[in-house]
């Protein structure tokens, strides 16, 4: 199940609540568009979160912004140091597919792998 840090600022404690019970069910959590909203490192702590999902805004300026490359190597660095997965959103271009492996970062999707499916 993906996450949203935007979803979890209204009605904080019950989402968090509720949050908590899926792994018991087998349910894996991950925090989309992490570092684009209200990010709270208190998250990282309080919640059972299995992943960080590295928003598109990130990768699309890393090769052009030192800033967003020094971003997403420190969110590659929590994660890992936490124990948690990265992935990265949006990855389009050769180029950005190396970069973030060089980084550390083991998950990428995006439209260099393929593209988005219909479900069936």
């Amino acid at each position: 199940m993906e996450t949203i840090e935007s979803m979890l600022m209204i009605n904080t404690q019950t989402r968090i609540n509720s949050l908590e019970e899926l792994p018991t069910v087998g349910i894996k959590i991950s925090i989309g568009n992490f570092g684009t909203g209200f990010s709270s490192l208190s998250y990282l702590r309080n919640l059972p979160v299995d992943t960080l999902k590295i928003d598109r805004s990130f990768v699309s300026c890393m090769e052009k912004e030192k800033y967003s490359l020094g971003i997403i190597q420190t969110i590659i660095t929590l994660a890992n140091t936490l124990g948690l997965d990265v992935i990265t959103e949006s990855v389009e271009t050769v180029s950005e597919m190396k970069i973030l492996g060089f980084l550390g970062c083991k998950y990428r999707q995006g439209y260099i792998f393929y593209k988005p499916m219909l479900p069936h």
